[in-house]
């Protein structure tokens, strides 16, 4: 090899080799953290640190797969996410009337199940790539919180379990208190 292809090359690669180390450092201190969040500190204590430390050397290629990806591939989420909101809004307006000390008909009671079976299909259907975009810690309470609400609430109303209801309640209250906290840190794609 040349003695001026050399020199090109370390020009070219020294800068290149210096913007990745820089970006290591940081993007090391956030998979670590963000994977220790998800999974717990033992956890990643315990061989966990191996995967967060590998995306960080690989920084450059999540930065331009979070860049580049497009809006359009969140569609499907973003549908089944507002859905399932809805269809929980409404079984919750049927809910209403049991706290007026109204019974429901028989037949509102089937139309709270229904929705509360597509309330929780089309949360299950939420893709955890696009929960893990809203925020670190969304999909860790959209799936422990909002949708076992939904698969305690829908187990109850089948089979008459009180205690599934109350768990149920305590969870979908806990989803609530976090949005609230939260709801200025999400970015929704």
């Amino acid at each position: 090899m040349s003695s001026k292809l050399k020199t090109a090359a370390v020009r070219v690669f020294l800068p290149l080799l210096y913007l990745h180390g820089l970006g290591v450092g940081p993007a090391f201190l956030y998979y670590n953290y963000s994977y220790a969040r998800e999974h717990g500190f033992v956890s990643w204590l315990f061989l966990g640190e191996i995967i967060p430390s590998l995306k960080a050397l690989l920084w450059e290629y999540f930065l331009v797969a979070a860049l580049f990806s497009s809006p359009a591939q969140y569609a499907q989420d973003e549908k089944h996410y507002d859905n399932s909101r809805e269809a929980n809004n409404m079984a919750a307006q049927f809910l209403v009337h049991i706290e007026q000390k109204r019974s429901l008909a028989e037949e509102e009671k089937t139309e709270v199940r229904e929705y509360l079976k597509r309330a929780y299909s089309e949360a299950q259907a939420v893709s955890d790539e696009y929960l893990d975009r809203i925020h670190p810690d969304f999909r860790r309470h959209y799936r422990g919180e909002y949708q076992e609400s939904l698969r305690l609430h829908l187990h109850a109303r089948e089979s008459g379990d009180g205690l599934a209801a109350l768990k149920g309640y305590r969870l979908q209250k806990e989803w609530g208190e976090w949005l609230d906290e939260h709801h200025e840190e999400l970015d929704f794609p």
